[in-house]
């Protein structure tokens, strides 16, 4: 082996990780493990993760994504997804997502030496639609028709902002790009940089919560638990949106940290007070803002920043014991729902340092609220994606992804188990 391809070899392994149901746990171990760098695209990765289960109608596009990797790549699989018969002979089945990690290590620098293939290509190579003598023109229905290659020729439409002809993009989203929850497609229009139109074509995966708050519908645990785990769930949401905003050390850094969170720890002992307050100013923070006729669809957090203060644990006497009373903010934009995801974490890490003192418990018999709101069999928290249109049409590229990055969109998963 050449010393450039041992020194390739050292380097992290570029994977991109394919998040199914209950595969966020997995997620969670592979973005603070050594030697592994998460990619937001299949293009600049050279491993593809497939993680907790993938379901039926998107496996033709986990095929798309794997061939977008570039070649020799390779595989790693964790969960019940079934790894296609055409990989049987060089896909990885990991036991573990540790495991995984350290399989993605092993082969990477066996692909970079040449001691392995990597997989072969799962799709056809050939058009996504066919064109070619079709109709007059470019394979179409004339020179402004068809769809060769299976990409429309474009046709102006009048601009949202000025009412400028410009030629609009229409593409599908998802269901495993990183910008929104697992499983969700959108079918999304631009004006330039302007979201023209927004469809939710498949709602995300239902999202699984920390195994500690199914607990304890069932049986007493310590508040203490219950509330490490919910600023751990807070501080790992804002730190998506660190790294969506571009602060990808501070991102990496955050996430290091709340693996070894304490109670009673300050977030501004995680990540500087200035870059809290640079996040809460980024293009989009004043967006997003619910109507009153949607806002009842809201819960915990997300309610709580428009002023709503319902928390189920108002209603359990050891929370009272403890001094607890909601957070609320006022204006109910993205940037308030950030601040509250940052206050409840604050305020969780303080409470579980009284509760550690007291050894207080929960009550089973009282309601309990999860870092998405009321978690109760009768009314669990549901999918709110279609709340997403009109909150993002017309909005600038960067200020509607800062909106999805605001809010829990899916459901919860019935009696899942997370770290």
């Amino acid at each position: 082996m050449s010393w450039l391809r041992k020194w390739a070899g050292a380097a992290p392994v570029p994977l991109f990780p394919v998040v199914g149901h209950a595969g966020e746990s997995a997620l969670e171990v592979l973005q603070l493990a050594p030697g592994i760098t998460l990619t937001t695209s299949p293009r600049h990765a050279r491993a593809l993760a497939v993680l907790g289960t993938v379901d039926s109608p998107d496996l033709d596009a986990l095929k798309r994504i794997h061939d977008q990797v570039p070649g020799p790549r390779t595989s790693l699989w964790y969960g019940d997804t079934e790894i296609p018969r055409e990989l049987h002979s060089s896909a990885i089945r990991a036991s573990t997502p540790e495991d995984l990690a350290e399989q993605a290590r092993q082969v990477y620098r066996k692909l970079i030496s040449g001691d392995h293939a990597g997989d072969v290509n799962l799709c056809l190579d050939e058009p996504p639609a066919p064109w070619k003598g079709l109709g007059d023109g470019h394979g179409g229905e004339g020179m402004m028709g068809g769809k060769p290659y299976g990409r429309p020729m474009a046709m102006p439409e009048d601009d949202l902002r000025d009412g400028l002809q410009l030629d609009p993009l229409d593409f599908t989203l998802g269901p495993f790009s990183t910008l929104l929850p697992p499983g969700m497609t959108a079918r999304i229009k631009l004006h330039g940089d302007v979201v023209a139109d927004f469809e939710v074509v498949s709602r995300p995966y239902p999202r699984t919560l920390p195994a500690v708050f199914h607990q304890a519908q069932r049986q007493p645990v310590p508040i203490a638990d219950l509330e490490l785990a919910r600023a751990g769930y807070h501080l790992r949401r804002l730190s998506d949106v660190l790294q969506l905003n571009g602060l990808t050390a501070y991102a990496i850094r955050l996430r290091q940290r709340v693996a070894h969170l304490k109670p009673g720890q300050s977030p501004s002992e995680l990540v500087p007070a200035s870059i809290w307050r640079s996040l809460f100013r980024v293009a989009g923070a004043d967006k997003g803002i619910v109507e009153s006729d949607s806002l009842a669809r809201l819960r915990g957090p997300a309610a709580r920043a428009a002023d709503v203060a319902m928390d189920a644990r108002s209603q359990d006497p050891a929370y009272a014991s403890l001094g607890f009373k909601p957070v609320v903010q006022q204006m109910g934009t993205c940037a308030a729902r950030w601040k509250q995801w940052l206050d409840e974490a604050e305020q969780a890490l303080e409470l579980a340092l009284a509760a550690q003192r007291n050894e207080a418990m929960n009550s089973p018999s009282h309601p309990v609220e999860s870092p998405l709101g009321l978690l109760a069999k009768s009314e669990p928290p549901v999918d709110c994606s279609d709340l997403l249109a009109p909150l993002l049409v017309g909005l600038e590229w960067s200020e509607a992804m800062s909106v999805i990055a605001s809010l829990d969109l899916p459901a919860i998963r019935e009696g899942g188990a997370g770290s």
